[in-house]
């Protein structure tokens, strides 16, 4: 079973500000497809597209917990599964 989380973006975003209308449609999307009972291979890569597509690109750069700066993370699809499931 999918379960969609409102905090989806959680694990590579300091400042949810920045995307709050593109997690919200992700989590529109996310819940239509499961409505329609979509797989979870479909679902995965329509999240992974968006975000690479609009939301990639707006993520401030951020230091990590080494202190190593991030610019515009990678969200893969093993990630985005596992904040699905």
């Amino acid at each position: 079973m999918v379960v969609v989380s409102h905090y989806l973006f959680d694990a590579v975003v300091y400042c949810r500000e920045t995307i709050a209308d593109d997690a919200r449609s992700i989590i529109d999307y996310i819940t239509l497809c499961v409505r329609q009972h979509k797989p979870v291979d479909f679902i995965v890569m329509g999240v992974y597209r968006y975000y690479e597509k609009k939301v990639r690109h707006k993520i401030p750069e951020y230091a990590d917990e080494c202190g190593e700066i991030v610019h515009k993370p990678e969200w893969s699809r093993e990630v985005i599964v596992k904040h699905l499931m």
